[in-house]
C-alpha cells in the first residue's frame, strides 16, 4: 500500500482519503482493510507523549473548532463533543505498597480538575490480583474526595470493598463500586481529586497489586 499516493493534495493536515488508497484504480477499499488482513490505520506516538495522544476535532468554517475526544498515552478516552460534562474512564494501578500505606497516606486515582471544575463518579471497579503471600490485617475499602486519612473523607460511592477481599489467597476478584445515593444526596466539592484509602488499620506482608477503573465526569461549575 503506497502510503502518499502521487496526486496527494498538497496540504499541511492530510485527511485518511488522501493517505488510504481505495485499491486498484479507485474499484473499491483496499482489499486488506476491513477482511481481518490488515489494520486500517496505525499512529505511532512516542512513549514521552504529554498531551492527547489522538484528538479529534469538528471544524466549521469561520468557528474555534470543537473538540470531540481525545485518546491519552495510555488509551484513556476522554468523550469531549464541545459540552459542558466529559465523561472518561481512567486505569490506575496500585502496587502492594500502595495497598499498605493507603490507611496513614491514601493514594490518589484523579488529581483535582481545576478551579471551577468538579468530578462526578458513576462507577468505580477495583481489581485485586492477590497472590499466595497474603495480606493481613487492614479495614474497608473506599474511594472517597480529598486524602483524608484512614477512610475519612466522603465516599464517592455506596459499600465499600471488605478487608477479607484484599486479604484473600491468590486469585483475582473485580469488585464494582456505584454511586452513592442517601437520601440527601451527596455533597460533591468542586476541584478536590479522588483517593483510596482503608478503615480500621494498615495492611500488611501482602504482594498483591489492584487495578481502579473509574468512570467519572469533568463538570463544569456555572
Amino acid at each position: 500500500m503506497a502510503l502518499l499516493p502521487n496526486d496527494t493534495p498538497k496540504r499541511t493536515r492530510l485527511r485518511l482519503l488522501d493517505i488510504v488508497p481505495r485499491g486498484a484504480m479507485g474499484a473499491g477499499n483496499e482489499p486488506h482493510v476491513g477482511a481481518g488482513g490488515d489494520e486500517a490505520l496505525i499512529i505511532r506516538v512516542p512513549s514521552t507523549q504529554s498531551v492527547p495522544a489522538v484528538r479529534i476535532r469538528r471544524q466549521t468554517a469561520n468557528a474555534a473548532p470543537t473538540e470531540l475526544f481525545d485518546i491519552d498515552q495510555a488509551g484513556n478516552i476522554s468523550v469531549l463533543s464541545g459540552v459542558a460534562m466529559t465523561t472518561q474512564v481512567a486505569q490506575v494501578p496500585l502496587t502492594a505498597a500502595n495497598l499498605i500505606a493507603m490507611y496513614a497516606t491514601p493514594v490518589v486515582i484523579l488529581g483535582a480538575p481545576g478551579s471551577g471544575l468538579a468530578i462526578v463518579v458513576y462507577e468505580i471497579l477495583l481489581e485485586l490480583k492477590t497472590t499466595a503471600t497474603q495480606f493481613t490485617s487492614g479495614g474497608a475499602v473506599q474511594f472517597q474526595f480529598g486524602n483524608t486519612a484512614n477512610a475519612g473523607g466522603t465516599a464517592v460511592h455506596a459499600g465499600t470493598v471488605p478487608a477479607s477481599v484484599v486479604n484473600a489467597g491468590a486469585g483475582t476478584t473485580l469488585t464494582a463500586l456505584w454511586p452513592a445515593s442517601g437520601s440527601n444526596g451527596l455533597t460533591v466539592p468542586a476541584n478536590t481529586g479522588i483517593y483510596v484509602s482503608n478503615a480500621s488499620g494498615a495492611f500488611a506482608t501482602g504482594t498483591g497489586t489492584a487495578i481502579a477503573y473509574v468512570e467519572y465526569g469533568i463538570l463544569t461549575l456555572g
